[in-house]
């Protein structure tokens, strides 16, 4: 082999090994933040202090190692020291981090929560500066090791920084989908020394390297362009190597522009980064998935850009040119992300309908919308490095040093942008204007590089003055986010959508924006929102999800505060770990409890509750409510303070961050939080997980609280925990004080609890049911991090009915129930025990598809206990489904029958007192649709008696739901009544001012009257909320054209048809007014 083919391999072995070293700096990054999360809470402090922590000591890292180049003789050894060294160090991370622990406490339970800030940013910051310096000056090493000729310095560093960056590609996707999933962190983490130590051991052991000679004083100067020396140089004979390509200088006032530039674009990139990132969050989810998928498209795209870019454009005289219009263009395709990104919800749930829900192909679905919005501007983005670099660099001796300049500057741009986006732009500006200031980032730096660069003529800069020009042109005809677009959650709620469009017969992004959106703010941490629903609720959104809402999920919410409390009737002090809507605080209000800590990660979730007030009691106005800003895990890890009643209700597990409520070290630390005889209450739900997630959760709990229940609030739905920290006796006597109690009567009949006996019922399983449940799930820990990266696969794959078929196989005996209260008796538990069999049985058919069979079920449950909430829901939907179903096949005779037993069973529940409905939202909502259907065909059987008294009926259940008055106007248009459809039109729209479809009714009804004035201004109200919906602008063209304004009318039928390319009737009314036009016609008198 010869000395160049031998070099060859050497040097093809070091960009392997580079493609590596990168690749374990990502997994580094991504373990570490998990780790700081446990220390500093799940909050953008802690990703903020990693990613500061990581940039701030790979610019350190490079910028020394450039200043010390000129006395490093063997750099590729040198880097092989720097990599075992990084391994080493990696390995006691961990220790060193556990070790600051005591530190973290201390000062959190001295109240100096400034302080604490500030010590852990320092302290972690500084620990993970070492292994980050390290990693810094890697690159500046291997190009000096690289770089021998002077016309490959451009690709030379774009080759490194592109591989490097490719290989942190592999390292997020690689920690993300394989290694922490089935290694866990520490195993990961060790796996990622091993690397770094091998590829030491390789290059300290098996390559030879030859010293490279301490640059002269004189060969470490600088050339200058215009020097006699460099003159003479240029009159000689250039190597064969280099003859094609000549290495050009630029003086060092170009120079300053482009280390300008490269720290601009460095903070504008990480901007970016932030901004997609909470868009994105808010279309593909939250899990830990969706962000491994966008750190690695953004990565990507930078690999990409690096090695496509520093090839093309080595050696080109005109770089300072190049790197401004990449700048330029940059910044212009970003611009156009908004535009994407308005309408990502949109695409996302058409293609989620139109593919299979699989975990694998949602991957491959998210990713392909991730890379369809950053691939673009991050290819762009990866050509400034190696361009800069190239630029900055004067004499080949003094290439390393460049590389590290550089290189620091970007970093510490990227520091800047990712503190000064994270922390004031977004909460302050919104994600949309903050991508706009990156924007003016990028052009203010392509400016600069133009501005500084010399000798550029006019021809030179038409590309990057054009591609400005175009970004200031386009700039004001972006089109805004709809921020009812943007917290629709498509990824959760895709299905619903399609429902909700194909029976109101609407389009899928009218039905996406829902009801009324009171509430939008963007915080630190979250993207929070509120809706009114059309029924009437208000739903608390957090990044799209619903978290809380104030009537569909209040029996759930106000279980978790009543049950707990309960159990422990001298409670005196209560820690909640979540404020949702506030209803639960609202519930452990009612006790005579001395103190209340609520601990609330988000602020924005804060000023959101302000609409949940007049349903939560005014929970926070309680003097003896104590509002904590912070991290509950981190809270219950540092306070000194104790508890008689724990209650932890945060979000689902499969949402990044989440499942540390959900660890056995957080029960460990809750469990050291309660006091003697203390009670913790634990949030679990059963939809959208697998049987084996749901038993882990119960295994993780249970081997920390021995003594514990789950009970069912909803079937197949809501679940909770309850941990007992002793033995002693339940008093039920205190119980079945509660329920005596009035103050309690309205909660409890919401929570569907009539009894002790009823509560106690609920109770699924037991200490001994539940360790046999679990016999073989796996503890959740926070090294293990199972439900983390499990929870997000069974969101798709998993069905409901295996976990609760094996769930209900495990259901304790009353005997059972007994022994969790530690009582030998307990009267009238069989009784209620024997109802609420029915009622699960009866769910059970339901599940499997066995109407009738459920239907005898539920009947009985009902004769068992009247009461019962949940059977009358049950046996109303299930007659109900019946009854749309037959209607569909145009069976009506069929459908009628079922309708009309649908109702039957509300009214034997309510028993002449409808207003008992509004205690069950859901039914109330339900039963109002079975009516208005029920009205409907009563009057397609000239019943006009019978229709008008079911609706009658269906008004008086709830008379402030804006919808059933929408329904109801609708059945009495349909059957002529028109005076009592408007009416109806018109109080919908009282109760709910934006609700497009009624403004719309109303104005049909004013057009057919002749009230056209009125007609029109219904019309533009229902345009304003419904601008995306033809059959607007088509009747308020029709109102125009009958009012004589026809240019307004051919308008908005223009409109129609944009909208709408095939809408018949639009283009016939086109027709027919150009039609009267041709023949010379002219508007009538407006009539008024």
């Amino acid at each position: 082999m010869t000395k160049s083919s031998t070099i060859r391999t050497v040097n093809q072995w070091v960009l392997l090994i580079f493609l590596l070293s990168g690749m374990t700096g990502l997994v580094y990054e991504i373990v570490w933040m998990k780790l700081l999360v446990l220390v500093m809470g799940n909050t953008v402090y802690s990703t903020t202090t990693v990613l500061a922590a990581f940039m701030g000591g790979l610019g350190l890292g490079s910028l020394l190692a450039g200043r010390f180049l000129h006395r490093i003789s063997l750099p590729l050894k040198t880097y092989g020291y720097l990599e075992g060294a990084i391994g080493l160090y990696a390995l006691a991370v961990p220790l060193l981090i556990a070790a600051a622990d005591p530190l973290f406490g201390a000062l959190y339970r001295s109240g100096a929560a400034s302080s604490l800030s500030l010590v852990r940013l320092i302290v972690c910051g500084g620990i993970l500066l070492v292994p980050t310096t390290l990693m810094g000056a890697t690159l500046p090493l291997l190009s000096a090791y690289l770089a021998d000729r002077k016309t490959d310095l451009g690709w030379t560093i774009g080759k490194l920084y592109g591989i490097n960056t490719l290989g942190a590609v592999f390292g997020a996707a690689s920690a993300g989908f394989l290694l922490i999933p089935n290694l866990g962190l520490s195993w990961s983490s060790r796996g990622a020394a091993f690397v770094n130590l091998a590829i030491a051991g390789l290059i300290l052991w098996r390559f030879k390297e030859t010293p490279i000679e301490a640059p002269t004083a004189e060969s470490a100067k600088p050339d200058r362009p215009d020097s006699k020396k460099n003159k003479k140089r240029k009159n000689r004979k250039a190597p064969r190597a280099e003859s094609a390509k000549p290495f050009t200088i630029w003086d060092r006032q170009t120079r300053t522009g482009a280390l300008i530039a490269i720290a601009l674009a460095g903070a504008a990139a990480m901007i970016y980064q932030l901004a997609w990132t909470r868009v994105l969050s808010l279309v593909i989810g939250s899990s830990v998935y969706a962000f491994s998928l966008i750190v690695t498209g953004f990565v990507a795209g930078l690999a990409l850009g690096a090695l496509a870019w520093s090839k093309l454009l080595d050696g080109r005289q005109n770089a300072p040119v190049w790197l401004a219009g990449l700048q330029a263009a940059t910044g212009l395709f970003s611009l156009l992300t908004v535009t994407i990104l308005g309408r990502l919800p949109l695409y996302m749930t058409e293609l989620m309908l139109a593919k299979s829900r699989s975990f694998r192909e949602m991957q491959f679905l998210e990713l392909g919308l991730v890379l369809l919005v950053v691939l673009v501007p991050t290819f762009l983005m990866g050509a400034a490095f190696p361009l800069a670099a190239r630029i900055s660099t004067t004499t080949l001796e003094r290439f390393g040093r460049s590389v590290g300049d550089v290189y620091a500057l970007n970093t510490l741009g990227a520091i800047t942008g990712t503190l000064v986006g994270g922390f004031f732009l977004i909460p302050t500006l919104g994600t949309e204007s903050t991508i706009a200031v990156a924007v003016g980032i990028n052009v203010v730096a392509a400016v600069l590089v133009l501005l500084f660069a010399s000798n550029l003529s006019l021809a030179r800069v038409a590309f990057p003055l054009a591609v400005i020009g175009a970004t200031l042109l386009v700039w004001p005809l972006t089109p805004s986010f709809d921020p009812r677009l943007l917290a629709s959650g498509p990824h959760i709620y895709a299905e619903r959508y399609q429902s909700v469009a194909r029976t109101k017969s609407i389009a899928l992004e009218s039905a996406m924006k829902g009801g009324e959106q009171v509430f939008f703010k963007e915080g630190l941490h979250a993207t929070v929102s509120v809706e009114k629903t059309d029924p009437g609720d208000f739903a608390l959104q957090v990044n799209g999800k619903t978290d809380a809402s104030a009537k569909g999920d209040a029996a759930t919410q106000l279980s978790l505060g009543h049950f707990p409390m309960l159990f422990h009737p001298h409670a005196e002090s209560a820690l909640i770990i979540g404020l949702g809507s506030g209803m639960t605080l609202g519930a452990v209000e009612q006790y005579p409890v001395k103190s209340i800590d609520v601990v609330e990660l988000e602020k924005r979730v804060v000023e959101a509750n302000e609409f949940f007030r007049p349903f939560n009691h005014h929970a926070l106005d309680d003097p003896r409510v104590r509002l904590l800003i912070t991290d509950g895990r981190q809270h219950l890890t540092y306070t000194d303070r104790r508890y008689d009643v724990i209650i932890s209700e945060p979000s689902n597990p499969w949402i990044a961050g989440m499942s540390s409520l959900f660890t056995r070290e957080f029960f460990e630390q809750a469990k050291a939080r309660l006091r003697e005889g203390g009670v913790m209450c634990q949030w679990v739900h059963a939809y959208s997980m697998s049987s084996l997630n749901f038993k882990t959760i119960l295994a993780t709990f249970q081997s920390v609280f021995p003594r514990m229940g789950l009970w069912e609030i909803d079937p197949g739905g809501d679940y909770i925990l309850l941990g007992f920290a002793h033995d002693q006796p339940i008093d039920l006597d205190a119980i079945r004080s509660r329920f005596a109690d009035e103050r309690f009567r309205a909660d409890f009949t919401t929570m569907n609890q009539r009894s002790a006996e009823t509560l106690l019922a609920r109770v699924l399983l037991g200490p001994d049911e539940a360790a046999d449940y679990v016999a073989e799930a796996p503890i959740h820990t926070d090294d293990n991090a199972l439900l983390e990266y499990s929870a997000p696969k069974s969101f798709f794959d998993a069905g409901r009915r295996p976990l609760l078929e094996d769930l209900y196989r495990h259901r304790a005996k009353p005997a059972g129930i007994r022994k969790l209260l530690g009582l030998p008796d307990v009267a009238g538990l069989e009784a209620a025990y024997e109802a609420r069999s029915a009622v699960l049985e009866g769910f059970r058919w339901t599940l499997e598809g066995e109407g009738a069979k459920a239907a005898a079920s539920l009947t009985r449950a009902l004769e068992l206990d009247p009461r019962d909430a949940d059977a009358v829901s049950m046996l109303h939907r299930l007659y109900n489904q019946t009854g749309k179903k037959e209607d569909a096949l145009g069976r009506d005779d069929i459908a009628l029958e079922a309708f009309e037993r649908a109702a039957e069973t509300v009214e034997h529940f309510v028993d002449g007192d409808p207003s008992q409905l509004r205690h069950h939202f859901r039914l109330n909502v339900e039963y109002g649709d079975t009516l208005v259907r029920l009205g409907t065909l009563y009057f397609e059987r000239d019943r006009i008696e019978e229709a008008k008294s079911v609706l009658e009926l269906a008004l008086e259940g709830d008379a402030d739901n804006a919808e059933i008055h929408n329904n109801v106007g609708a059945t009495y248009e349909a059957a002529g009544l028109l005076e009592e459809a408007l009416y109806e039109f018109e109080r919908a729209v009282e109760i709910h001012p934006s609700f497009a479809s009624a403004h719309m009714n109303a104005a049909n009804i004013y057009l057919r009257a002749g009230l056209l004035d009125r007609a029109i201004a219904s019309y533009r109200e229902a345009q304003r909320h419904w601008p995306e919906f033809e059959m607007t602008h088509y009747n308020l063209g029709v109102a125009f054209y009958q009012s004589g304004s026809w240019d307004e009318a051919e308008i908005e039928w223009a409109r129609a048809l944009a909208l709408k390319p095939d809408f018949e009737e639009a283009k016939k009314a086109v027709a027919r007014l150009n039609e009267r036009r041709a023949k010379g016609e002219t508007p009538p008198v407006r009539r008024r």
